[in-house]
């Protein structure tokens, strides 16, 4: 049969779906792929990145078996088990799953930093995304925020500027004074909004990556984004905006919580207060011990910015054209990540 990978991913019908497509289309050359979607409870077999027919996964140990951003490593066997997953969404219950991996993979050295104590062999691996250039479609003057289905992606604040184009697949917000759509995109139709705006905005509190900023730059588009970790990690200045951000930590945020309220302008679930608003638990474990106050979301991080300055650098970036340096800059991205990812697959094998 050859050189075998398993991905154990959950379809999510968003970012961790293009993690695992972009894992397929990356190592379909080099192994056949075996897929469990535990969303669904589908499987499938992929030979040359071609679905061919479904499988009983107990019949197969692969060389290498990824868990993308799942946590059912003691539930499969495989040669090297790799824990693929974005730190924020890191559920304090999985402490005790971590001894099940071989490697954990996250994809910025802040997060390294982060992880590393709870594991011996921690590697930081930066991850790529989907190219969405489509040079046919005329570009315009127009403001793009892809809210996606995401609570941490700055949304409420983008939905009070007016003219920007929101697409929202929750349906959160009302009172907006964007061009507000709450329903369901297909992904072409993302694709068109994407190329057709000159300005994205993605004023992210977190992220682990951040697909639809790198998406939006592989258009050659003008992004004004938060300077978090990862992003800082991996884009200079003249590549994209950055707003200047503060580090928040949960127990300070509770701290801020009515004069936020409060002064918010739009009736709304409030989603920074969600994403932040993570609860105590004291009778949870980490090997034997019992430790006090441990966070929901142990790894969870936000970084806040200040409005003003969002608005303050759209009127500087309205206009901008569409830059073919940005767009060739964020491909070579690609590929070298693309490259070093593929590399430390095939030498596990």
């Amino acid at each position: 049969m050859g050189k075998t990978l398993q991905i154990i991913y959950y379809n999510n019908g968003v970012g961790e779906t293009k993690d695992f497509l972009l894992l397929i289309e990356l190592l379909k050359n080099d192994f056949n792929i075996l897929a469990n979607d535990e969303c669904k409870g589908l499987n499938a077999y992929y030979e040359k990145g071609k679905k061919c027919y479904t499988y009983n996964t107990q019949d197969i140990v692969p060389d290498v078996a990824i868990f993308s951003n799942n946590f059912f490593g003691n539930s499969y066997d495989a040669k090297v088990k790799i824990l693929l997953f974005n730190e924020e969404w890191f559920h304090y219950s999985h402490f005790i799953d971590l001894q099940y991996y071989d490697i954990l993979v996250v994809k910025s050295n802040y997060a390294k930093n982060i992880v590393e104590k709870y594991h011996k062999n921690v590697v930081c691996l930066p991850y790529w995304s989907i190219d969405m250039y489509d040079p046919s479609i005329p570009v315009q003057q127009e403001m793009f925020h892809l809210a996606g289905m995401s609570i941490q992606k700055g949304t409420e604040y983008v939905c009070n500027i007016e003219g920007v184009n929101v697409v929202d697949g929750r349906g959160r917000f009302v009172g907006c004074k964007s061009n507000y759509k709450n329903y369901y995109q297909s992904e072409v139709d993302i694709k068109e909004q994407m190329n057709r705006s000159n300005l994205h905005l993605c004023p992210s509190i977190y992220e682990a990556h951040g697909h639809y900023m790198f998406e939006g730059l592989s258009c050659g588009k003008s992004i004004i984004c938060t300077k978090i970790p990862v992003w800082e990690e991996s884009l200079p200045d003249d590549i994209v905006t950055f707003l200047n951000v503060e580090e928040y930590h949960h127990e300070w945020f509770g701290y801020n919580l009515d004069m936020f309220l409060y002064d918010h302008p739009l009736k709304l679930q409030d989603e920074v207060y969600e994403y932040n608003s993570s609860s105590y638990h004291k009778e949870k474990w980490l090997g034997n011990d019992k430790p006090k106050n441990l966070f929901e979301w142990p790894f969870r991080k936000s970084f806040l910015f200040d409005p003003e300055e969002l608005k303050e650098k759209i009127e500087i970036h309205k206009n901008d054209s569409f830059s073919e340096t940005k767009r060739k800059f964020c491909l070579n991205l690609f590929e070298e990540r693309k490259n070093n990812f593929r590399k430390f697959i095939l030498d596990l094998v």
